[in-house]
């Protein structure tokens, strides 16, 4: 169990760059971990799990900005296969408005998509104007409803 703290933010602040370089402008090239059709890795910017029953997936953009395709198809598969084993996973993409030294703070991130499985696409829930702090406690209580033990 992590106690949710960074102990290292300097380290924690490392780019992983898997075989490629970055360059001046910051866009990391990936030469050896490049797959076939052009596959590059992605990421998960967060990630909360409730004792192997439920789990939650965050994707913060700079506002305005969104996922490439790959990116998205990759959360979307992800929830898809764990719901599809039985596990309840939550996807939520948010936007910050912060320059780009300044920390994000997570829940007050404004959501932007939100994703539960088996939908042909993220749900747009922009225009509920509520932050990521609102769709965790939702999913929490709703998974309490349902008699599930988080």
């Amino acid at each position: 169990m992590s106690d949710g703290l960074i102990y290292n933010k300097d380290k924690a602040a490392q780019k992983i760059v898997m075989g490629g370089k970055i360059l001046a402008n910051n866009f990391i090239i990936w030469e050896k971990i490049r797959r076939r059709r052009g596959i590059t890795p992605t990421d998960i910017d967060a990630f909360i799990e409730y004792g192997d029953e439920t789990f939650i997936f965050f994707e913060i953009k700079e506002h305005g900005k969104l996922m490439d395709i790959g990116q998205k198809m990759a959360y979307i598969r992800l929830i898809n296969a764990l719901k599809k084993g039985g596990k309840q996973s939550l996807f939520i993409m948010a936007w910050h408005n912060r320059p780009v030294n300044d920390e994000i703070e997570l829940s007050t991130c404004m959501t932007k998509y939100i994703y539960y499985g088996f939908g042909l696409d993220l749900i747009d829930v922009e225009k509920r104007n509520k932050t990521v702090l609102f769709y965790i406690e939702a999913w929490e209580g709703n998974r309490t409803n349902m008699n599930i033990n988080i």
